[in-house]
């Protein structure tokens, strides 16, 4: 693995955790009458219907368990994966996804992969949201990579999320340079001869 891309994971990592200690909104869809104490943090007991503060670190077991579940602007699901795709697929530019949306699909993944060792039945769903999410990359990469060719990039840099700006900071100058590498010599004996 070379060093950059050890970089480019590390400052992934970075922002994962920072998504995993943000504190968000969730809603009670199972009662849960124990409280446990984590971190000298009491968590417990959960109400149908209530809504719950918490890290999503702490809420995450409660997810995998279906106690819990994000509520609106935190909540991933396929529908909502599929409409961004489709989205992405019809615009020439880059359409605006929130931050972390990336991080928050691999923990959404993550937590239907568990799922499907306790029932078979999230195959599917997990098979659905990769097929959806993969699709979307790619949409994404392309233009991202078209972006970064760009003199002037930095107009389409709001668009892009934590994840993607890690990625194009990276890869803007060893794109230009390997470019370089194939052009810029050749342009230069060009015009020394013309």
């Amino acid at each position: 693995m070379s060093l950059k891309l050890k970089k480019i994971l590390e400052l992934l990592e970075r922002i994962r955790f920072n998504y995993l200690n943000s504190i968000m909104e969730f809603r009670a869809i199972k009662n849960f009458n124990s409280s446990i104490s984590i971190l000298d943090k009491k968590i417990g007991p959960f109400i149908i219907g209530n809504h719950y503060h918490l890290e999503f670190w702490i809420a995450k077991p409660f997810i995998e368990r279906e106690i819990l579940e994000p509520i609106e602007d935190n909540k991933i699901d396929l529908q909502l994966i599929q409409k961004y795709a489709f989205n992405e697929s019809r615009s020439k530019e880059l359409k605006k996804l929130p931050n972390n949306f990336y991080i928050s699909v691999k923990e959404y993944l993550t937590i239907l992969a568990k799922q499907i060792k306790i029932n078979e039945a999230y195959k599917k769903r997990f098979k659905d949201v990769y097929s959806n999410i993969s699709d979307l990359l790619s949409i994404r990469e392309r233009k991202i990579l078209n972006i970064v060719q760009l003199d002037n990039f930095l107009h389409y840099y709001q668009n892009l999320t934590y994840e993607e700006k890690v990625l194009i900071d990276n890869l803007d100058n060893d794109l230009k340079d390997w470019r370089k590498y194939f052009l810029e010599d050749l342009k230069k004996i060009y015009e020394q001869k013309s």
